[in-house]
């Protein structure tokens, strides 16, 4: 029996409410999932993801009228040409269905895009995904430390380069950023709900930026060193005279003062480590300087510059469209040159260069549609800060984590990394999520 056109319509609208709150529901609880298991549950970190993809299709069916935004659209337009570029590849050594893998991975970038419509442009859940992260991340420490060496032998636990479960470069970049926001953000951690800053709670903060600092140095990363020194100085500059001033504290100057106090104490403590660091390769730098083809397998620094010099060449090859996804390791592997292995003869397993990866695999185009959307999410954390639907010192983290990022990337490739994959969703997210609600008051809940 066919029901009447009212009753039709009422239930109607009664399963679309359903829909509505079943995928937000599932979109807020894939979020904590994601913040809370980003540096500490791969596994979990597997499964966020893909409910983050579940929950936007809910979305999309419940809810057909979801913001647009151009930064989503330039997405749309870079999963279409990873498609047709995987479809065009010049390198046939790997086979067919190794360019249609890399296009997918390079595809799953673009979950920052659901994870921003979950977000919804609301500040104080982004705050409280971002304290999960670094809980997350303080957590991963200890329970990846090598307690055993520690106990016996602390120097040389120092002098290991440690990377937390993640390679040492990748686990500078996450405690690094960790570190732009325990600064930036100091005053939500030593207030808290009161108007008062209080002791145990600047002790606290002091403790783990402390913590962090001494993470993030003994890693050793030189590239990550140079980009976060780079990020503050840009930080610095911007909080005086740029678009990210700062407002007036009465905490500022005591900010300060803790911490420069607190990291010239962690610098001073690793300053031996540093400046062997820093020395290391010294006569391989001032060889490639001269012209001279310095070839040394132990030498991360030679690998590095003739990888790039390598993936140099083949973009000047196909320059504008590259040779395809996942191309610069068949290519390294066909070379057959011997100073793009590492010492245990393996090739190189990429260019160490993001920039060049993305030149080589998917040339000036893809290199323009992926700068575009980071270009346009900084612009729109910008607007978001001038218009004041989003607080300065949360947006001044966000922007300068972007720019940590972009700097970082100068030194390695990590972007079809799981772990990079889930880095890059709550921060881009985050990012594109107040683009697509600029109206959200500062304040707001969520719904």
């Amino acid at each position: 029996m066919r029901l009447p056109r009212q009753v039709r319509g009422r239930r109607q609208k009664l399963i679309v409410a359903d829909l509505k709150r079943v995928s937000r529901r599932l979109q807020l609880w894939t979020l904590y999932l994601l913040a809370a298991s980003l540096f500490l549950a791969p596994g979990a970190v597997s499964a966020a993801l893909a409910l983050t993809w579940i929950g936007f299709v809910l979305a999309l069916e419940g809810q057909r009228d979801l913001p647009r935004h151009a930064t989503v659209w330039l997405a749309a337009a870079f999963a279409i040409y990873c498609l047709a570029r995987a479809a065009l590849a010049h390198f046939g050594a790997a086979g067919p269905g190794a360019a249609w893998s890399a296009a997918l991975d390079w595809i799953q970038l673009l979950v920052f895009v659901p994870v921003a419509y979950a977000l919804r442009g609301d500040q104080r859940l982004l705050l409280r995904l971002l304290l999960l992260a670094v809980i997350g991340l303080l957590l991963g420490m200890m329970w990846r430390l090598d307690w055993n060496l520690l106990l016996a032998d602390p120097l040389g636990l120092l002098g290991s380069r440690p990377g937390f479960g993640f390679p040492t470069i990748a686990y500078a970049l996450y405690s690094g950023t960790a570190l732009l926001g325990l600064i930036l953000l100091r005053e939500r951690f030593w207030h808290g709900a009161s108007d008062r800053a209080t002791v145990p709670r600047i002790t606290l903060w002091l403790l783990l930026l402390l913590l962090l600092a001494e993470g993030f140095l003994i890693t050793q990363s030189r590239g990550a060193w140079l980009a976060l020194a780079m990020t503050g100085a840009i930080g610095i500059f911007s909080a005086w005279r740029g678009p990210l001033q700062m407002p007036d504290s009465r905490s500022r100057v005591t900010a300060v003062v803790l911490t420069v106090a607190a990291l010239l104490l962690v610098i001073t403590a690793n300053a031996p480590r540093i400046t062997d660091r820093l020395a290391a390769e010294a006569d391989v730098a001032r060889a490639l300087a001269e012209g001279e083809v310095d070839y040394r397998q132990e030498s991360s620094l030679s690998l590095r510059w003739h990888a790039q010099v390598f993936g140099l060449r083949q973009w000047l090859v196909r320059p504008w469209l590259g040779w395809g996804p996942g191309a610069s390791r068949p290519l390294m592997q066909a070379s057959g040159d011997p100073a793009l292995r590492d010492v245990d003869g393996s090739v190189l397993r990429h260019l160490h260069n993001t920039y060049l990866e993305v030149l080589v695999q998917l040339g000036v185009v893809g290199l323009a549609l992926l700068g575009g959307l980071y270009l346009m999410l900084i612009a729109g954390l910008r607007r978001a800060i001038r218009r004041g639907s989003l607080v300065t010192d949360l947006g001044s983290f966000l922007i300068l984590a972007l720019v940590f990022g972009a700097v970082w990337a100068l030194f390695s490739f990590r972007a079809l990394h799981q772990d990079w994959r889930a880095y890059w969703a709550l921060l881009g997210g985050a990012a594109l999520s107040f683009a697509l609600y600029p109206k959200v008051a500062a304040g707001d809940r969520e719904q």
